[in-house]
């Protein structure tokens, strides 16, 4: 027969586990790109980054194409080799003969900027809150068994019989932020 609770025990401690993976997982498998005030002053094309036109048109000509051809079709980069902001082509016209929008303006990349975000208040404090559990549970796991003496006899016993499971599941705690951060 085992300790009683230790289903419970193991149940909270796999739920505890597994929040910070989720946090890693899904920051892996969404991440929000990191958006900058800058405008960009060099095109990466080809595997090459190219700061001006005439570079550009000297790489584009070295392989069968022109500039004048390749500048109608990719506008924006044209602009971040002119080292100006992009300019939204103008809305089309409706049948009454007004434009649909006031007026064009520059524009950050769309693509870049969609997905940045502060991140929640909520999941910050979980993520305190978590890391204050591992430390709790790193400290416990390690604490010698002389202190443990002094405290009641069942907490004693509880924790000397699952000193491993308290570390492990500090040490897997930690490691989700590890994760979490490379990420």
């Amino acid at each position: 027969m085992g300790v009683p609770g230790r289903w419970l025990v193991t149940c909270i401690a796999a739920a505890i586990v597994t929040l910070p993976w989720a946090f890693a997982v899904q920051k892996l498998v969404s991440p929000r790109p990191v958006v900058s005030g800058e405008s960009p002053t060099s095109l990466v094309w080809g595997d090459r980054v190219f700061s001006s036109s005439r570079s550009f048109a000297g790489w584009l000509l070295a392989r069968g194409r022109r500039y004048k051809e390749w500048a109608p079709l990719h506008p924006q980069g044209v602009a971040i080799l002119a080292r100006r902001p992009y300019v939204l082509p103008s809305p089309p016209v409706s049948a009454r003969g007004a434009a649909k929008s006031s007026a064009t303006t520059p524009t950050a990349n769309p693509v870049i900027t969609r997905g940045a975000r502060p991140g929640s208040h909520l999941k910050l404090i979980v993520q305190i809150l978590l890391l204050v559990l591992a430390s709790v549970l790193l400290a416990t796991a390690f604490t010698p068994t002389f202190l443990l003496s002094r405290g009641p006899p069942a907490l004693r016993y509880l924790v000397q019989a699952n000193r491993a499971y308290v570390a492990v599941v500090a040490i897997a705690i930690l490691l989700g932020y590890a994760v979490q951060g490379l990420g």
